[in-house]
């Protein structure tokens, strides 16, 4: 290169620094006359033309710096992304094959695949993987072709080998580079498809920069999703929401969770915020139109599914949800036209026992069993419909035609270990508990593993006062399912009928380490404190409830009321009075004031001169 081209050049580069393309190109373009093969100036060029937004002149001029150098990662990494954001993905690969040409064999290899991975040609990567060599990879690479293996098992039947590979190169890319959190992520994913939801578990834990990653995140949620542990779920889309803002996904999920536990407000919240991404988002259109069904919102349901009607006509879940919405409304005229939009898309036997539900929550329930029994008719040995037939009964306390059910279910499937557990839960409720702690056995005996047969045999050891037994199975549940604050306050409540306030307390704390504020929690183990004559404990807990929520009538009379009976009547006194005083709502404010008259007439003995006078002014 001349020095006056040399000087150009810096000129030119200095102007591009400070994005001042046209001038650049003004500098660089005359001497194209004196230096038409010179690489780096035809590159330049090209550049400028890109930032201008002259696409198609920085598409030739891309293509000339490939004609005099065709093996170049500075020629071809521009000219690939530009033939990609052109949809021109034919022309991209071609010109990916010359990077196996280039020096640097590892770099080279790596853009090769990523240019692969963005035109989403997998099976042209699982055909360059059969032919190199795993060692000869870099971590990236590892990562780009394990991934390209996980987009594959979605049109395969047989996925064993698919997954057996992304592991095997999620795993070399994780040793190469243990902070390749794209490796990590398509291992999550690799274990969900696995269904290894403990290797999940294990993998968040080691993976120290996880926390970073909303893909990671998101996977984590979902697995906690699927362990139908839906606060910790809700807590993990929460946080990848954090870190990626505009993921439409996320907000359907998270609004699906919230969904599970019957948080339709936040729900609704959530999925309004994604239709502001993209109002058009079907999914999130669906889900509003299933939060607005759930909440018995069935004009708003009809609203949002008209907005879906126009985006998708054909669509499955929007046609059924119709069907559903207007059978709820009792015009099942209506809803049998959407019925028939379904058929040979939709088991008819789904949809049969849909209506049949729908029937029975309107109060029909002769004609919701009349159907149930012509669908069993039809299916005398799905064992799905019969369950849903015999939890209908238990709704109605018919426990004996449900046990027959569930007899009858484990003569088609003796291994249907369900069933016992079923069972159990029946003959609970039916007030036999010798049966009900049988059948728990059972089902723990063929299913040692499952976490709800666990804690269902440690229920009934409670109930037989046998609180030992019943402490280990809770507790091998609970180390299936470590979130789970239900199995902790009931070892909690169970050490508190063995008299063993500190392990009791040991684990309510750990409830409440998952919500150091959660109000509900806090009220629970101060009544259960208070039951077990526990009272300066509880005392403890009452008062963190009242600090977490101080405006909740019906709480301060249970307070108030604990206060009174077990600390201080003045105390109790003053909490309705306090409560008087600050509560926006007359009606509260006078009933509140009239109910610590009442104590204070019922407790009068019990109280001083001083709290006697004090109270006189309030």
């Amino acid at each position: 290169m001349t020095d006056e081209l040399s000087n150009v050049i810096k000129k030119s580069y200095k102007e591009i620094e400070n994005k001042n393309y046209k001038s650049a190109f003004e500098i660089l373009y005359p001497k194209l006359e004196d230096y038409p093969d010179n690489l780096e100036l035809i590159t330049q060029i090209a550049h400028c033309y890109y930032k201008m937004g002259e696409t198609s002149q920085a598409e030739e001029y891309y293509e000339k710096a490939f004609d005099i150098n065709n093996n170049s990662t500075l020629v071809l990494d521009p000219l690939i992304d530009l033939k990609i954001e052109l949809e021109k993905y034919n022309e991209a690969e071609k010109y990916a094959k010359h990077y196996l040409e280039c020096e640097d064999k590892v770099y080279a290899t790596q853009k090769y695949l990523e240019t692969l991975a963005l035109i989403k040609h997998y099976e042209g990567i699982e055909d360059f993987e059969k032919k190199t060599d795993i060692e000869n990879l870099n971590s990236a690479s590892c990562s780009i072709i394990s991934n390209a293996f996980i987009e594959l098992i979605q049109n395969r039947e047989d996925t064993k080998n698919e997954i057996e590979k992304a592991i095997l190169y999620a795993n070399k890319a994780i040793e190469l580079d243990k902070n390749n959190i794209d490796a990590a992520c398509v291992l999550a994913k690799c274990y969900i498809e696995d269904k290894a939801y403990d290797k999940v578990e294990e993998l968040y834990k080691n993976t120290p920069n996880a926390h970073v990653s909303s893909t990671f995140m998101g996977i984590y949620a979902y697995k906690k999703f699927v362990d139908k542990n839906y606060n910790a779920a809700i807590e993990f889309y929460s946080k990848a929401l954090e870190l990626d803002e505009t993921n439409e996904i996320l907000y359907f999920n998270l609004a699906e969770s919230y969904m599970q536990i019957g948080w339709l407000n936040e729900a609704e919240v959530i999925v309004k915020k994604g239709l502001a991404l993209n109002e058009n988002n079907v999914n999130l259109r669906l889900s509003l139109a299933n939060i607005y069904y759930m909440g018995r919102e069935y004009d708003k349901t009809l609203l949002t599914l008209a907005f879906v009607n126009e985006l998708e006509p054909e669509n499955i879940e929007m046609n059924l949800l119709y069907a559903y919405t207007y059978a709820n409304q009792n015009n099942f005229a209506k809803a049998n036209e959407y019925a028939k939009k379904l058929e040979g898309k939709v088991d008819s036997n789904i949809l049969d026992c849909s209506f049949a539900r729908i029937y029975y929550n309107l109060g029909q329930k002769e004609k919701a069993y009349e159907i149930f029994d012509d669908v069993i008719s039809r299916n005398p040995e799905n064992i799905e419909i019969l369950a849903d037939k015999a939890d209908h009964l238990i709704y109605d306390k018919d426990y004996e035609k449900a046990l027959e059910i569930y007899d009858k279910i484990l003569k088609i499937n003796p291994n249907y270990v369900d069933a016992y557990y079923e069972k159990s839960i029946i003959c609970y409720r039916a007030g036999n508990k010798e049966d009900a702690l049988n059948y728990a056995k059972i089902a723990v005996e063929k299913d040692c593993n499952n976490a709800s047969y666990q804690f269902n045999l440690g229920l009934r050891y409670a109930d037989n006062k046998e609180y030992d037994k019943a402490i280990d199975c809770i507790k091998f549940s609970l180390a299936m399912t470590p979130d789970d604050t239900e199995k902790y306050n009931t070892i909690g409540w169970l050490y508190l009928e063995k008299d063993d306030v500190e392990s009791a307390l040991s684990y309510y704390k750990e409830v409440l380490a998952i919500d150091q504020n959660n109000f509900d929690e806090l009220t629970e183990i101060a009544h259960s404190l208070e039951c077990h004559n526990q009272y300066e404990k509880a005392y403890e807990y009452y008062q963190r409830a009242f600090r977490v929520n101080p405006y909740d009538y019906d709480y301060i009379l249970d307070y108030s009321k604990f206060v009174t009976e077990h600390i201080s009547a003045y105390d109790g006194i003053m909490i309705l009075l306090n409560f008087s005083k600050y509560s926006t709502n007359s009606n509260l404010k006078t009933e509140a004031k009239n109910r610590a008259k009442r104590i204070k007439k019922e407790n009068l003995s019990k109280l001083n001169f001083k709290q006697k006078l004090s109270l006189m002014f309030k």
